[in-house]
């Protein structure tokens, strides 16, 4: 819907927000499943440059225009080894906070540099021996007292008023920050705003990733694709999408109709897309039947939520590729691309 009413700004304010409420409440979960199980990540070298550049843009939508975004950093740089959605998850949760505190009104500045091993033993009496890439997030609002410093971390505990926090978000990053071996420095007083800094084991010789590409409204591709949902919406949301980018588009609720219309189109069906989490027939088990007639067919699947060792396991059992909701177009389209240029 954004992209179809790029031309027309009544109709896109209205979008903006939607998305802007879905992000929130995604977040929300997203806070949950990974305070829930912290052990659950998967690394692979990223830039903490390109993580905030994409950052940036949703900031955009969650803070209010008063507040000014100051990013200072350079494409490529801070490399370390992380999971890219918690490092996300914890940037994103900083920044929000840092904007809750300056009420509506302030400076939020992100800043990416390097520190040396010395600094790091200096600071954390932490003999690490290894350069660290940092990450600050300042704000220019209502600072902490040492006494509230103190509480910050732990769970459930909030400075915001009743209803406006759950008392997540800090102690989760601390999570986070213990997965990655990394370190969380805290600077702030009564009045004179807060900066929390997140000190990364940097990571040399590796390849970050990239910047995703921006979607656009129309790609024209080849192939026929499977879509498998119980969620009407979620299928007819594919379809038109797949369907405006080319690719000739069947869809099924279910396991078994799904099966009913491989069989049907047998050789015709390039990619199946399904959910696994369906009543019935899951999409493990439907990708179990769909090899028995096609050992060659591309599979990918999608959910909410998949652990690390069980997104091992569905890679390693053949599926090819792995979509989490909710949905990023522009992530399906490169994720379709990929898989569909693979050779079985």
């Amino acid at each position: 819907l954004q992209m179809q009413v790029s031309d027309r700004p009544e109709l896109k304010a209205y979008v903006d927000r939607i998305i802007e409420a879905s992000e929130r409440g995604s977040s929300i979960s997203r806070q949950l499943l990974i305070f829930s199980r912290p052990d659950q990540a998967t690394f692979s070298p990223l830039s903490l440059s390109n993580a905030i550049s994409e950052l940036q843009e949703m900031l955009r939508h969650f803070l209010p225009k008063t507040v000014a975004i100051s990013v200072d950093t350079a494409a490529g740089t801070g490399l370390v080894m992380g999971d890219p959605g918690q490092i996300h998850q914890a940037l994103l949760n900083l920044a929000l906070n840092a904007g809750d505190a300056m009420a509506n009104n302030g400076t939020l500045a992100i800043r990416v540099f390097s520190v040396s091993a010395d600094f790091i033993a200096a600071r954390f009496s932490a003999d690490t021996g290894v350069p660290h890439a940092a990450v600050s997030v300042s704000d220019t609002g209502t600072g902490m007292d040492e006494a509230m410093i103190a509480k910050i971390f732990d769970p459930f505990f909030s400075t915001k008023e009743k209803g406006k926090g759950t008392g997540l978000g800090l102690a989760m990053v601390h999570g986070i920050m213990k997965n990655h071996n990394g370190f969380i420095d805290v600077q702030s007083a009564p009045g004179a705003g807060t900066t929390f800094t997140l000190f990364f084991p940097a990571a040399a010789g590796i390849e970050p990733d990239a910047l995703p590409a921006e979607a656009s409204a129309v790609q024209n591709h080849t192939g026929t694709i499977l879509v498998v949902d119980d969620e009407q919406v979620l299928r007819e949301m594919l379809f038109e999408f797949l369907s405006d980018s080319g690719y000739i588009v069947h869809t099924a609720g279910n396991g078994t109709e799904a099966l009913a219309l491989f069989r049907s189109h047998r050789g015709a069906i390039d990619l199946v897309i399904t959910d696994l989490g369906m009543p019935g027939m899951g999409g493990e088990e439907l990708y179990r039947q769909l090899r028995t007639i096609d050992a060659g067919i591309r599979v990918m699947v999608s959910s909410g939520y998949v652990e690390g060792t069980t997104k091992e396991q569905l890679l390693q059992s053949g599926i090819s590729g792995i979509l989490e909701k909710p949905y990023r177009l522009n992530a399906i389209r490169e994720e379709i691309i990929t898989v569909m240029g693979k050779t079985t």
